[in-house]
């Protein structure tokens, strides 16, 4: 994963990729969106390939070069990219959050009761926000093999407290919606997050090496 240094936010954003913003972008939007995609292009640097636009897609997704799948991610003041080569990955997600306690509304949105029951995991009051951001991250790495949509309470949240891991379950009734369209929809998805008094970072994997479970 690459994080954003203040060069990437005041880098420069290719033609290709300037196509899939409002002609009236607020400067915000457009740092913002400029942190990404040069993160993203340091990123792919790495596999060498230099200089490579990411337009943006269908679902506002990044477009990533051929044989690569990827996430970019950003809140308030941080940014990051990750990057994988499709022949050792299916797909990834992450996402990062401000550190903060929801509203009982946004729990309620966010969470089924099963998560807002499970207290053992010792995050107290960050517990729902990192949820969110799991959730966030799932969506990612869902939404490229499946082309369809997972809403909040169609996820439950597995943690381990103890290795900062998790495994989140899809709900029967997307998983039967992406079977419709001949996908192969991933049940469970796995990853890692972590939390401290500023950020909740969340990251999801479906390694190729891994066969994920199907229904």
């Amino acid at each position: 994963m690459v994080v954003a240094v203040e060069a990437d936010w005041c880098g420069a954003v290719l033609p290709e990729e300037r196509q899939g913003l409002s002609p009236d972008v607020t400067d915000t939007r457009l740092r913002e969106f400029a942190a990404g995609r040069n993160c993203a292009r340091r990123a792919l640097a790495s596999f060498g390939m230099h200089d490579t636009a990411i337009p943006v897609g269908r679902q506002r997704r990044p477009v990533w070069p051929a044989g690569m799948v990827g996430s970019i991610t950003h809140t308030v003041g941080f940014c990051a990219a990750a990057v994988a080569s499709s022949g050792s990955h299916e797909s990834l997600g992450i996402d990062a959050e401000q550190s903060r306690e929801l509203t009982s509304s946004e729990r309620q949105r966010v969470c089924t009761p099963s998560e807002l029951a499970n207290v053992r995991h010792g995050y107290g009051d960050l517990w729902p926000i990192i949820v969110f951001s799991i959730k966030e991250a799932v969506y990612k790495a869902w939404s490229p093999l499946t082309g369809t949509r997972l809403g909040f309470h169609d996820v439950v949240v597995e943690p381990d407290a103890a290795t900062g891991a998790f495994l989140a379950h899809v709900s029967d009734r997307r998983l039967a919606e992406a079977a419709r369209t001949g996908c192969r929809a991933p049940a469970e998805v796995p990853g890692r997050f972590s939390a401290d008094d500023l950020l909740v970072c969340s990251a999801a994997v479906l390694p190729r090496d891994e066969p994920f479970r199907v229904r």
